[in-house]
């Protein structure tokens, strides 16, 4: 992952940022196709960093890896750091409604999706796209745990809880089947025309939306199938976020159904594991037997890179590459995790256990406060 570094968007980077929301599938909310609205939200990501923050409010913080060598960005990432500030944030909640008829001798738990409002609610991480041909070689990995070492390193701009929204099942050619069946019947929209319009505004979310609860036994069984289940392509990075701390958060998004999942930022794998050290000299060698996230301190120009490199208790030596990498210079500190846990969870239905630990609790997990 040499000459790789993950920074800041800036507006200049607005052209291949487009690109990369061109060639996402639908159901990517946070990159629209709409290069008119990407602007907005660099430029809003851009007044977020530059801004003096004493409580997280609606500051928006865009991020891209780039190769420094060729100038090509790799991937994009965001995070929010409250959701519904300027706009309310919906979701279904799932919620099971406890019935008996003592003379028939049945109790049953009614499942249902009862749309909920939240503001000024936790932080969020999302919008992360890797280009493909950079997949599967531990660059999503790098571009997805850098995101919370911003969020390690300046909790004052976050929420103590940050969650995720999990893109669902849907497609190019067919949409989202929950959306198809469920949504379109309110909003005479197809999924790509409401995944955009959202991007810009979720007023008409608000207009539109029926109150009532949705009895999920009254659905098809296709439909049924893909409440809180993941997109084919995003199912690696729930895992990946599993293993490092979220869990399932007893709601579903309003579009496609996709699972939301949430943790105690200080709870995270990668922020436990992380240290705080001063940068004492540049070194040629690297001692290190696993891959180290390095970063620099700069709340306003935050860098991180992907190396190996020699550390002690309070102070560690980096090539001068990498420390020009990250703008960071000698005597100045810096902030390393390792990219992977040090105790690997190979675990494939560790999400569905979450799901079902949530459902024996029948109780949502910090979904509703920061």
């Amino acid at each position: 992952m040499k000459n790789i570094v993950f920074r800041p968007a800036c507006l200049s980077d607005l052209d291949q940022i487009y690109d990369m929301a061109m060639e996402a599938e639908v159901g990517m909310t946070s990159l629209p196709k709409d290069k008119a609205t990407m602007f907005k939200k660099i430029e809003q990501s851009v007044r977020s960093f530059e801004k003096t923050v004493t409580k997280p409010s609606d500051e928006s913080y865009f991020f891209v890896l780039e190769n420094t060598k060729s100038k090509r960005l790799l991937g994009i990432c965001n995070i929010l750091a409250s959701v519904g500030v300027d706009e309310p944030f919906f979701s279904y909640q799932v919620q099971y409604i406890p019935k008996e008829s003592r003379l028939m001798g049945i109790k049953k738990n009614i499942p249902v999706l009862k749309l909920t409002i939240t503001r000024n609610g936790p932080s969020e991480i999302g919008g992360l796209y890797l280009r493909k041909k950079y997949r599967k070689k531990g660059v999503g990995r790098f571009l997805s745990m850098s995101r919370f070492l911003y969020m390690s390193s300046f909790p004052h701009r976050f929420k103590k809880t940050v969650i995720a929204e999990m893109r669902g099942v849907s497609s190019h050619k067919t949409g989202a089947p929950f959306w198809n069946y469920l949504g379109k019947t309110f909003f005479e929209l197809s999924f790509s025309e409401a995944d955009l319009y959202s991007a810009k505004s979720k007023g008409f979310i608000h207009e539109l939306m029926p109150r009532y609860p949705i009895y999920v036994d009254l659905l098809p069984q296709k439909i049924k199938e893909v409440i809180a289940k993941t997109h084919k392509q995003t199912t690696p990075a729930l895992h990946l976020l599993n293993n490092e701390g979220f869990k399932f958060a007893g709601a579903v998004d309003i579009f496609d159904a996709g699972p939301k999942i949430a943790a105690c930022t200080k709870d995270l794998r990668i922020v436990k594991e992380s240290t705080l050290a001063s940068l004492n000299s540049y070194t040629v060698k690297s001692e290190s037997k696993s891959l180290l996230l390095v970063a620099n301190q700069s709340e306003f120009d935050f860098r991180v890179a992907c190396t190996k490199f020699l550390s002690g208790k309070k102070t560690c030596q980096l090539s001068q590459e990498v420390a020009s990498l990250i703008h960071c210079e000698i005597g100045e500190s810096i902030c390393f995790t390792p990219l992977s846990s040090k105790n690997k969870i190979n675990n494939k239905n560790s999400f569905m256990e979450s799901f079902n630990q949530w459902y024996h609790q029948k109780a949502s997990i910090l979904i509703t406060s920061g």
